[in-house]
């Protein structure tokens, strides 16, 4: 990362003013009657927002530090969800001083892209400031571990029909969304067990995410969304691949419609079937086969407290 100094007198400012590694940005020496402001960074890129966050920092410097100043701002490019002042001030002996977005507004989980422009050109040196910075910015889930869960798999963690490979996960939950996280959901030692060691190719999800579809926050998640359809966003690797058709033929898992829209219909499968049991429908492939095996299949998902391992294989045999 490389940085140029405005002058030998503006030494402090070299730990404040920067550039991305993508973007390097000109910091200056004024020349003229400008106020030498610029913006510390071409880009932004944030998308570990904590969710609480109500604003967002981003830093504007100048090289002139006698007298104080109003720098107006153009925020007519920013996304919904994030709004800022229409000025910010450098008090007198200030090289620096931050905008404050608020975003408040923003919703967890989703991207947030717009730019902020130095509005009034009288405040920096055209041509050689960064009068601009891009943001892409996002809240974090904050994840909170919830115990110990059930899965089922008939296909990657079954042994045989009497060794159904129920396996002991760890659940997490976005604190105060109904949206999970099954960790490590198929155990190397497992897939050792079900399938053997040629056929195990490592690489598998570190978890599966999914998450209701209704943004509502349910009180009682166990009880209230049975029915409603759950999403799961990423293809879901269980560390196997088909060992007899190539090394690469990796067995996967896709949400149906993100699969092909052709099979939607299937969306509607994956749903909490009973108080806190989830069922998965997914497309499972063997990839890189030609189209070798490709069928839906259902995997089982007890959450935590719910119910003893003997419960839930009696459960599922009903």
């Amino acid at each position: 990362m490389k940085h140029t100094l405005f002058t030998a007198a503006a030494l402090l400012l070299v730990a404040a003013v920067g550039c991305d590694v993508d973007h390097v940005g000109a910091v200056y020496t004024p020349s003229g009657d400008n106020d030498a402001v610029t913006f510390s960074k071409t880009v932004v890129v944030d998308q570990e927002i904590l969710s609480s966050a109500t604003t967002y920092p981003i830093d504007l410097v100048r090289s002139k530090s006698n007298g104080s100043i109003s720098v107006a701002l153009d925020m007519t490019k920013l996304p919904e969800g994030i709004t800022g002042p229409a000025s910010v001030d450098f008090a007198d002996g200030e090289t620096s001083t931050q905008i404050l977005l608020d975003v408040s507004a923003m919703e967890v989980g989703n991207t947030y892209k717009g730019v902020i422009h130095i509005k009034d050109e009288t405040s920096f040196e055209k041509g050689v400031a960064i009068d601009s910075v891009s943001l892409t910015l996002a809240k974090a889930y904050t994840w909170v571990e919830k115990g110990k869960g059930l899965i089922y798999d008939g296909l990657a963690l079954a042994v045989d029909d009497d060794n159904l490979g129920i396996t002991e996960v760890e659940i997490m939950q976005a604190e105060g969304f109904n949206r999970w996280r099954i960790m490590n959901p198929f155990p190397k030692e497992q897939l050792f067990e079900a399938w053997g060691e040629d056929y195990y190719c490592g690489g598998g999800s570190d978890y599966w995410e999914f998450y209701v579809l209704d943004k509502t926050v349910h009180k009682d998640v166990t009880a209230d969304v049975v029915g409603e359809t759950l999403k799961f966003d990423t293809i879901i690797k269980t560390g196997l691949a088909y060992a007899g058709l190539g090394d690469d033929c990796y067995i996967w898992y896709y949400y149906p419609s993100a699969y092909n829209s052709k099979y939607a219909a299937y969306d509607a499968y994956n749903t909490f079937v009973d108080t806190g049991v989830v069922q998965f429908c997914d497309a499972r492939t063997i990839e890189n086969s030609g189209g070798y095996w490709f069928n839906f299949g259902f995997q089982y998902v007890c959450l935590p407290g719910v119910m003893t391992k003997a419960e839930f294989e009696a459960w599922l045999n009903e």
